[in-house]
C-alpha cells in the first residue's frame, strides 16, 4: 500500500448528522461551546456584512454575503464546506484592499485528511472578483517510514477553521455584491499517520488580557511531553450569525523543551465582546528537523513536498496580512 493518497474535495450534498459524526469540544477540533452569560455578537461593520440574527443556509453553506449561491468545483469527497465569511478592509487614502476569507470545514470520511487546502472563487454580477486559497489550522499528526515528521490532519467528523486572503483594488466591486461562489479542496491520506502526543493543551478559555488592556484573548497552557519548536495555537470564534469573524493566534517559535510549559494568549480579538462559541483550539508544532535522507521513499518525498507547499502558501497569506495591518495602523 502506498503511504498516501491524494483526495480531491468539493460538495454536492450537505451531510446529515450521522454522516458528519459528532462535534467535539476536545483540543483536536470541533465546535467548542461556552455557556457563560457575558457574551455578545462578534459581528461589526468591518468583519461582517451587517444585519442581526443567524445567516441563512443556501446550497448547504451558511454564508456572508447572505444568500449567495454555491457550486462545487468537483464531486464531493471527505472535506465539506460548512460556513463561509468573505470580508474586506478598505484603507483610507489608498487603492489597496485586503479581502479576507474565513470558513469552517468538516471531514465526512472515516479517515483523517492531511495537508488540506481549499480554493474558492467569488463572483459578482460583473464577473469574477476574488480567488482565494484557504489553509485550515489542523491538529498535528505524525508519520514517516524513513524519518519522523508531522502534518496537520483533519480527523473524521471534526470541524476546523481556515483563513485565506488576497490583495485587491478599491475600484473593484464591494464583497457585499458577491452573488455566487465555487469551491473545491484537496488533501492527502497518509497511511500510518497517528495523532501526535508531543504536547498537551490545558486550562483553555476566554479571559481578559494579562495587562488589562485590550479585548478578550484565548488563554491557556501547552505542556511539552517532548521537545518541540515552532508552536502555534489557533482558535476560530463563531459569531451569533453563525460564521467565523476572526482567528486568534499566538506563537512560540523557540524550542519548548520536554517537561516545560508555555503560557499563551491567543488574540486579541479587537472591538468584539466575549465569544460564546468557537471551533476548539488547535496546537501545531514541529519536532526536531526532519531530514530526508537517501533512504526516503517516493511517498515520503511526495508528502514532504505537499506539506512544504502548504507552508509556503501560509507564508504568502501572512505576509499580505502583515502588510495591510501596517497600513491600517498608520
Amino acid at each position: 500500500m502506498c503511504a498516501f493518497a491524494v483526495v480531491g474535495c468539493g460538495r454536492d450534498r450537505r451531510p446529515s448528522t450521522s454522516d458528519a459524526g459528532p462535534r467535539t469540544d476536545s483540543g483536536t477540533g470541533g465546535r467548542d461551546a461556552d455557556t457563560t452569560d457575558d457574551a455578545g455578537s462578534l459581528a461589526d461593520a468591518g468583519r461582517d456584512a451587517g444585519g442581526e440574527g443567524p445567516l441563512p443556509e443556501v446550497d448547504g453553506v451558511v454564508s456572508n454575503p447572505a444568500a449567495m449561491r454555491w457550486v462545487p468545483m468537483v464531486a464531493t469527497d471527505c472535506v465539506d464546506l460548512v460556513t463561509s465569511n468573505l470580508t474586506e478592509r478598505r484603507i483610507a487614502g489608498s487603492t489597496s484592499v485586503l479581502r479576507e476569507w474565513y470558513a469552517e470545514i468538516d471531514n465526512v470520511c472515516a479517515y483523517p485528511i492531511c495537508a488540506v487546502r481549499v480554493e474558492a472563487e467569488f463572483s459578482t454580477a460583473s464577473g469574477l472578483l476574488a480567488q482565494i486559497t484557504g489553509i485550515p489550522d489542523l491538529p498535528a499528526y505524525e508519520y514517516g517510514t524513513s524519518f519522523r515528521s508531522q502534518a496537520g490532519c483533519l480527523p473524521p467528523g471534526v470541524h476546523a477553521g481556515l483563513y485565506g486572503n488576497e490583495s485587491g483594488s478599491s475600484f473593484d466591486p464591494f464583497v457585499t455584491e458577491v452573488t455566487s461562489g465555487t469551491w473545491g479542496g484537496s488533501g492527502i491520506q497518509i497511511t500510518g499517520s497517528v495523532p501526535a502526543v508531543a504536547v498537551s493543551l490545558t486550562g483553555t478559555g476566554w479571559a481578559p488580557p494579562a495587562d488589562g488592556v485590550g479585548d478578550w484573548v484565548y488563554a491557556g497552557s501547552v505542556f511539552a511531553n517532548e521537545t518541540v519548536r515552532n508552536l502555534k495555537i489557533a482558535v476560530y470564534p463563531i459569531s451569533e450569525r453563525g460564521v467565523i469573524d476572526e482567528n486568534a493566534v499566538d506563537f512560540h517559535l523557540d524550542p519548548l523543551y520536554a517537561s516545560s510549559t508555555w503560557r499563551y494568549e491567543a488574540g486579541a480579538l479587537f472591538g468584539v465582546p466575549r465569544p460564546t462559541r468557537q471551533i476548539a483550539p488547535v496546537v501545531s508544532f514541529l519536532f526536531g528537523a526532519a531530514v530526508l535522507g537517501p533512504e526516503a521513499t517516493a511517498e515520503d518525498r511526495a508528502v514532504a513536498q505537499r506539506v512544504t507547499e502548504n507552508a509556503a502558501l501560509v507564508d504568502q497569506r501572512n505576509t499580505r496580512q502583515r502588510e495591510h495591518a501596517a497600513l491600517l495602523e498608520r
